[in-house]
């Protein structure tokens, strides 16, 4: 009987082992996407966060530099890392939702204002804003691209 539970507990432990270096293998692979030479990255560690740009990459270790100074981190010690980027997407999106909407029933507001038919060009109105909506969403998506261009955002990498 003794026997069987000291198996059960060299089995639960050699399998502890097995899955923790399993879990490795996948870590490193993705640190090969995530720190490339060049990149701007923020590695959490256990009790501090260090920002810097990739100076060098092995499978066990990460040079961040940062200014003149270089930072050495383990990658098995990261807990997470943040990759940054920039802000164009979203900034298109605000700008083309914003700028669209805005060109749109300012025209709309226009031709009532402006409308001289006898019968009020009410069947005006939605093709006038989709028109100049389209052409505000146009617009406002180049300017939005270049407003979010100027922002950096981080994005979560692993884990």
């Amino acid at each position: 009987m003794r026997a069987m539970r000291r198996g059960w507990f060299i089995g639960l432990a050699a399998l502890a082992c097995a899955t923790g270096a399993a879990a490795q293998v996948p870590r490193v692979d993705q640190a090969r996407t995530v720190f490339t030479p060049g990149r701007l990255v923020r590695v959490s560690l256990d009790a501090r966060q260090l920002e810097g740009r990739v100076a060098s990459f092995n499978d066990s270790l990460v040079v961040l530099r940062h200014g003149s100074r270089l930072e050495r981190v383990a990658v098995v010690e990261a807990d997470t890392v943040w990759t940054a980027k920039r802000a164009n997407r979203k900034g298109a999106a605000i700008g083309a939702v914003v700028v669209g909407a805005g060109i749109g029933l300012f025209a709309a507001a226009m031709i009532g204002t402006y409308c001289d038919s006898a019968d009020g060009c009410a069947g005006s109105y939605v093709p006038v804003f989709f028109m100049y909506g389209a052409v505000g969403a146009a617009t406002g998506a180049a300017l939005g691209a270049g407003v979010g261009a100027m922002f950096r955002t981080w994005e979560r990498a692993w884990p």
